[in-house]
């Protein structure tokens, strides 16, 4: 199977920005609202949905090999998030340990999108 690395980056970045996307706009919502105290969990909640999301968009896109590429897109976007660390907003041990919450939302995501190509 020959990795079309292009596809791989372009579904990274999908990602990743529906990440910080979700992220940002979970933000402002709390503020805009004043909810401080659900403000955490309607990120808990929001951020992981959108994550599952792309990677089923991701799933569904690809007629071969879906887990390798799901695999190879969940560990780019780990490395790519490494730029949380460095900015401050996570210790690196919160990033290190990180992997396993993305493979994790990769199976489920991936899983989704697979079951709507069959359908």
């Amino acid at each position: 199977m020959n990795i079309d690395w292009k596809r791989v980056l372009i579904d990274s970045t999908i990602v990743f920005l529906s990440s910080v996307v979700t992220g940002f706009i979970s933000g402002l919502l709390v503020a805009a609202l004043h909810l401080s105290d659900q403000g955490a969990l309607i990120i808990l909640i929001l951020n992981p949905l959108a994550i599952m999301a792309a990677f089923a968009y991701a799933s569904a896109r690809i007629p071969e090999y879906p887990w390798k590429h799901l695999f190879l897109v969940a560990v780019v976007v780990w490395l790519i998030s490494v730029i949380q660390p460095l900015v401050g907003a996570f210790s690196y041990m919160d990033w290190l340990i990180s992997i396993v919450i993305i493979i994790v939302l990769m199976g489920i995501g991936g899983a989704i999108g697979r079951w709507f190509v069959r359908a």
